[in-house]
């Protein structure tokens, strides 16, 4: 297509359930084996419904240890 592949960012939707097999440290391992795919850009996915605090939750244990 004629792009230069290091300005495409790749992206991607990582499933993020905190209550699932692993926790927060598969949702986070989830995201840096992606990242060192060269995905730049995750989006994550908490499943629904989203209880009180739940997007806290998701800063503080995935993506605060990452950055």
């Amino acid at each position: 297509m004629g792009r230069d592949p290091a300005r495409v960012v790749r992206s991607l939707v990582v499933p993020a359930d905190l209550g699932g097999p692993g926790g927060a440290a598969s949702v986070r391992d989830h995201v840096r084996r992606a990242q060192d795919a060269g995905f730049r850009h995750v989006v994550l996915s908490p499943p629904a419904p989203w209880p009180a605090g739940s997007v806290r939750r998701l800063v503080d244990e995935v993506v605060a240890p990452l950055v």
